[in-house]
């Protein structure tokens, strides 16, 4: 059973989700009061999250983490922790006193230059420490988990015009309806609209490092996860699920029979069921199409536009939504719109007959006659016995 919705705070703050047993104090704990205890080396080496430091190391690198906020979170404290300490590497010297001296602190700038080269190490924040100004370098790019904080942060400003700046180029294709219709999505999303706060749990890129998934917990009650992609080395929005991440397991499993309902028969099972997942995959071009298409099938024209369009919206190169929701324009009155989306159709699948006939109608009933012969003509061509586009062409003979 997939749920939403849950309440299990950490048992020593109160404050964040309480994710994981702590054996130091036999408490179901957060990651950042997990992080506050085990700085000081003083937890029981049998705790998995147990940071092990190798003799060459100044700072642990072998240290369980659930997200890379997490880990950078650690490091801080770690940091922090470090400056007031006598240190080996310094025969003893404590690094905030050298810092205060000239020929010490060239010592101590030297040792944080060298550390840049370990990229997970916010290398900055000990220069802060320190009073170190470090040599300027080319940016880095900003992480899958800072952006989704942005993202999420943009939401609870309610900065609606900038949302369309975290998505991927192919969701909406700048179509400015498009973009619209997303943003509307998002402001009647109860849990985006009324979220004031919210906490990061974990994160995971895969293999290839071109994809990410980045868990929260929205206002301490609902599991969000959000789906990046890398492109141009930017992390861009592929989707939001409402559940952990795990849910992407079982993602494939639920477009399969939610395609079978809809193939089979679309009855009242085929609608609570892709009604039931569109909860937790609310930007799931296919689940968005399959329930546009049940409508279709009912003749509801008015709900089937309404999910095409979140498709197409979603997903800017799916023709097949993209065609249908076309024709629902044509049909309904709006020649000019349905005539921009069939040419956009036949931009991506050039060889479409059937977009062809129904842009060489508008064309015909708008008396351009001279521009809808090549379009049947080759409709023909590529269908032969494709009788509509036949008949329209016998009409302007």
């Amino acid at each position: 059973m997939l749920k939403i919705f849950k309440s299990d705070r950490c048992n020593k703050c109160k404050a964040h989700p309480g994710h994981r047993f702590c054996i130091r104090i036999g408490k179901e704990i957060c990651w950042h009061c997990c992080n506050e205890l085990r700085i000081d080396e003083k937890c029981p080496e049998a705790c998995r999250y147990f940071p092990k430091k190798n003799p060459d190391e100044i700072f642990a690198s072998s240290v369980k983490v659930e997200s890379r906020s997490e880990y950078q979170d650690l490091l801080k404290k770690l940091m922090k922790r470090w400056v007031f300490e006598p240190q080996k590497i310094f025969g003893g010297k404590v690094p905030i006193k050298m810092s205060e001296k000239a020929d010490e602190k060239k010592e101590l700038t030297d040792l944080v230059e060298q550390l840049k080269i370990i990229a997970e190490l916010p290398v900055e924040y000990l220069a802060d420490l320190l009073n170190i100004q470090l040599k300027k370098e080319k940016s880095k790019t900003v992480s899958h988990e800072a952006i989704g904080n942005r993202f999420l942060r943009t939401i609870v400003e309610q900065d609606w015009d900038s949302l369309p700046n975290f998505l991927r180029k192919a969701w909406t294709n700048d179509d400015p309806e498009l973009v619209e219709n997303f943003i509307m999505r998002i402001q009647k999303d109860s849990n985006m609209k009324r979220m004031t706060r919210f906490d990061l749990i974990s994160s995971a890129l895969s293999d290839n490092k071109r994809e990410a998934l980045v868990q929260y917990e929205i206002n301490g009650k609902i599991d969000m996860t959000l789906h990046f992609l890398d492109e141009n080395d930017q992390w861009k929005l592929e989707s939001r699920v409402y559940g952990k991440a795990e849910i992407y397991r079982d993602q494939q499993k639920i477009m399969n029979q939610a395609a079978l309902y809809l193939q089979q028969q679309a009855d009242g099972k085929c609608w609570e069921y892709i009604d039931k997942f569109l909860k937790f995959f609310p930007d799931s071009a296919d689940l968005q199409y399959y329930m546009g298409m049940y409508h279709y099938f009912h003749q509801n024209a008015e709900k089937a536009r309404k999910y095409l369009q979140n498709a197409v919206e979603i997903d800017g190169n799916f023709t097949e939504a993209r065609y249908t929701l076309a024709t629902i324009m044509q049909t309904s009155g709006e020649p000019e719109k349905a005539e921009r989306f069939y040419k956009i159709v036949l931009e991506q699948t050039p060889e479409d007959y059937r977009a062809m006939n129904n842009l060489a109608t508008i064309m015909i009933d708008s008396a351009r006659a001279d521009q809808a012969r090549p379009l049947l003509e080759k409709s023909l061509k590529l269908q032969p016995d494709f009788e509509i586009a036949q008949k329209n062409l016998e009409r302007i003979q």
